[in-house]
């Protein structure tokens, strides 16, 4: 089985489509699965995905062929990864003394040295990942610690483990509020007042610190004049990564909802878009339609969701409204749905600038926009 073909397996499987990573498992291992170190592990990490989201017989032989796939692993090479993950197995299906077994001869293997060779993120974060099932949560949580400080920007691979602690802890109804605070940086969906100058008042410091506040690591939404460009300086100065979802084409876009409002908002749309990590563009058109300006919208509020699930961590939309509109500003439907995933969408009040008001053409564009659920909602 080709390597690139595991890691397409592997992308399917964390982006929690488990079924269809299966389907994908079966297709291309054929009788492969049986006696190759790396397959008879992503059987088992696969087997476990099922059976977390099974029950009753299903699930307990769910579990019991998972372990068996990591324990024929761990019988190939002097390796960590089936232990702990046997361990993992034994603590799910309420095998406790088994779990704490293979999880100190994990903890044997590491102190020997003589094991597969791993990153130091990964050996380090398998450690406190044994602390679990072998001793006080309060020492893994230390370990855990210890191993993102490690590789303080692998967030993914901090997900996968995030999620696995999640899932142990979880299985036995242990508090699991303290991995809040190692989650990877949440992903932003922004968006506001076209209108908005923030030298007026203290809007701007007030946006600053709001943004301090949320640690946002990834961002995503339109880089109209106004709101929209002011946000994106400033998630780009903390160093977020700003990715881009456009109604139009970039130049048709500035023409029309940038340069209206002033050539020093066109330079400050050139440098973002020279800065962005991505830039999608939703409709081809010849104008920046209402209708595309919405798709756009719903389409980065799933690309903020899809980004914060995958890493383990949290979605936050955030909205500059108009300071004059008060309670009475009602919000979008994309807005509404957001909210209905239980996810938080802050709105900053903000006074709008005396700034010349563009005509933005109406269109029609029928759009249906899927996002996964929140976290927390289904297995991961």
């Amino acid at each position: 089985m080709d390597r690139l073909d595991l890691r397409r397996i592997v992308r399917v499987a964390r982006s929690g489509d488990t079924l269809r990573a299966w389907r994908m498992f079966e297709q291309a291992a054929g009788s492969h699965a049986e006696d190759d170190y790396d397959l008879l592990n992503l059987r088992g990490r696969l087997l476990k995905d099922r059976a977390v989201a099974a029950q009753g017989d299903d699930r307990s032989r769910l579990l019991a062929e998972s372990r068996d796939a990591y324990l024929s692993a761990a019988r190939r090479r002097r390796a960590t990864y089936p232990l702990i993950n046997a361990a993992a197995i034994e603590r799910l299906a309420g095998n406790f003394a088994r779990a704490r077994e293979f999880a100190a001869a994990t903890i044997a293997l590491l102190d020997q040295g003589d094991h597969e060779p791993d990153t130091a993120y990964w050996l380090a974060a398998t450690r406190a990942e044994a602390a679990l099932h072998t001793g006080p949560v309060e020492t893994a949580a230390d370990l855990l610690r210890d191993a993102i400080a490690l590789a303080p920007d692998a967030w993914e691979d901090h997900a996968s483990t995030l999620r696995q602690f999640r899932l142990l802890l979880g299985c036995v109804g242990a508090d699991d509020r303290w991995l809040e605070q190692l989650a990877p940086p949440a992903a932003l969906h922004f968006s506001g007042l076209i209108h908005f100058d923030p030298t007026i008042g203290g809007s701007g410091r007030d946006l600053a610190d709001r943004l301090d506040r949320l640690r946002c690591g990834f961002a995503y939404g339109a880089l109209a004049a106004g709101a929209d460009i002011v946000i994106a300086e400033l998630l780009v100065d903390r160093g977020a990564e700003l990715h881009l979802v456009l109604p139009a084409r970039p130049d048709i876009f500035r023409r029309q909802s940038v340069m209206p409002f002033g050539d020093h908002w066109g330079e400050r749309y050139d440098r973002l878009l020279a800065r962005s990590a991505s830039v999608e563009v939703v409709a081809q058109g010849q104008d920046v339609s209402l209708a595309a300006v919405e798709f756009a919208a719903q389409v980065a509020m799933g690309s903020a969701i899809c980004q914060a699930r995958a890493l383990e961590a949290q979605a936050v939309a955030l909205r500059l409204v108009d300071q004059a509109a008060g309670d009475a500003q009602s919000s979008a439907a994309s807005d509404q749905a957001w909210e209905r995933l239980g996810l938080p969408l802050i709105r900053v009040a903000a006074p709008r600038s005396s700034a010349p008001v563009a005509t933005i053409p109406h269109a029609e564009i029928t759009a249906i926009v899927a996002a996964p659920p929140a976290r927390g909602t289904t297995g991961a």
